[in-house]
C-alpha cells in the first residue's frame, strides 16, 4: 500500500509539472521572446492555436539510440515513428525581401521500437516506448512565404513517456534502474533542430536531430529552475539575432539556427548526469534521433 501510495504521489507530482509547463512556461517563453510591438510575430496571442494558422500534419521515421548514464549493458538501437498535429505559420520576417520566419505549434504522438528497425543483436537490451505531448519550432530561413523556402529551426516542448521492457537478461545494477521506467509514465522534455525545404503551399519535408530526456522521477521546483535558467539563454539568443537582422539580414537565419541549437545541445548535455542542471538531482534516460519527415499544411 505504501509503494502504491508512493507511485500514485509521483503520477500526481508529474501531472502538476505537465499543466504548470502548459500555463506558465510556454506564456513565459513568449513574453521574453517579444520583438517590438511593431511586429505582432511574437505576441502573446500568437502562442494560442488560432484559425490564422494553416492546420499542418506531419509524420516522421527515423532511428533512435538510448543512453543512461551508468548503464552498463548496451540499447539496442530503436526504430522512431512520430505523428504531429497543429498549427503553422510562415511569414516575411520584418518586412525584409527573402527573409522569412516559420512557427510550428502541435501535438504529437511517437512510438521507438527495435521492430520498427533491424533485429537487435542477443546481448543488447531491448525496450519500446510510446510518447505524447507538445511542443514548439521556431526558425528562420531564405525564400518566399507563398513558395519555395528553407528554413533553418530550433525546437523544444515537454511530453510523457511509458517504457515497456520485455524479460531479458539483465544485470542487478541495469534492471534496478529500468524497473524506475518500466509499464509507467514519466515526465519529459525534448529539443530539436533540422532543417525545413518548403517546397511550396502544400509541402513541407524536412531532416532533424532530436534528443528527448525521460525523467526517472519529477522535482518540480528543480525542473522548472532548470528550465528557466535555459530560456533565459535562449532569450538571449534572440536578442542577439534580433541585432543580427538589423546589420547583417543574410546571416541571421544561420546565427539562430547555431546559437540557438547550441544552447539546447549543451543543457541537454549537462543535464546527462544531473537531470536538472544545475541542481543536484538524477541522471535521466536520452533518447538520440536522427529522422526525416514530410509535412502538408492546409
Amino acid at each position: 500500500m505504501k509503494q502504491y501510495r508512493k507511485s500514485y504521489f509521483h503520477r500526481v507530482i508529474a501531472g502538476a509539472a505537465l499543466l504548470a509547463a502548459l500555463l506558465f512556461c510556454v506564456p513565459l517563453q513568449a513574453v521574453l521572446a517579444q520583438d517590438d510591438k511593431s511586429d505582432d510575430w511574437d505576441s502573446w496571442k500568437d502562442f494560442k492555436f488560432t484559425y490564422r494558422r494553416s492546420p499542418t500534419l506531419s509524420l516522421y521515421y527515423g532511428w533512435t539510440t538510448p543512453s543512461f548514464d551508468g548503464f552498463t549493458q548496451d540499447f539496442a538501437r530503436s526504430g522512431f515513428l512520430q505523428f504531429k498535429i497543429g498549427g503553422s505559420t510562415i511569414r516575411t520576417k520584418d518586412m525584409i525581401a527573402n527573409l522569412v520566419r516559420y512557427k510550428y505549434e502541435y501535438f504529437e504522438v511517437a512510438n521507438f521500437a527495435p521492430r520498427l528497425t533491424t533485429l537487435p543483436s542477443s546481448n543488447e537490451v531491448v525496450t519500446e516506448t510510446w510518447r505524447f505531448g507538445g511542443a514548439a519550432e521556431t526558425g528562420m530561413g531564405y525564400g518566399n512565404p507563398s513558395s519555395f523556402s528553407v528554413i533553418l529551426y530550433n525546437s523544444g516542448g515537454i511530453n510523457w513517456s511509458q517504457i515497456s521492457v520485455p524479460k531479458q537478461v539483465l544485470t542487478p545494477a541495469d534492471s534496478n534502474i529500468l524497473e524506475l521506467y518500466n509499464g509507467t509514465f514519466r515526465f519529459g522534455t525534448l529539443s530539436e533542430g533540422g532543417v525545413k525545404l518548403r517546397l511550396n503551399n502544400l509541402f513541407i519535408v524536412d531532416g532533424a536531430y532530436e534528443r528527448a530526456m525521460i525523467f526517472p522521477r519529477t522535482l518540480f521546483m528543480k525542473w522548472v529552475g532548470s528550465a528557466l535558467l535555459e530560456r533565459v539563454f535562449q532569450w538571449g539568443v534572440d536578442e542577439f539575432v534580433d541585432k543580427v537582422v538589423d546589420n547583417s539580414p543574410a546571416a541571421a537565419p544561420v546565427v539562430s539556427f547555431v546559437l540557438k541549437n547550441g544552447v539546447s545541445y549543451a543543457m541537454y548535455e549537462l543535464r546527462k548526469k544531473s537531470m536538472n542542471w544545475p541542481f543536484p538531482s538524477d541522471p535521466a534516460m536520452l533518447n538520440d534521433t536522427w529522422k526525416i519527415g514530410v509535412s502538408m499544411t492546409f
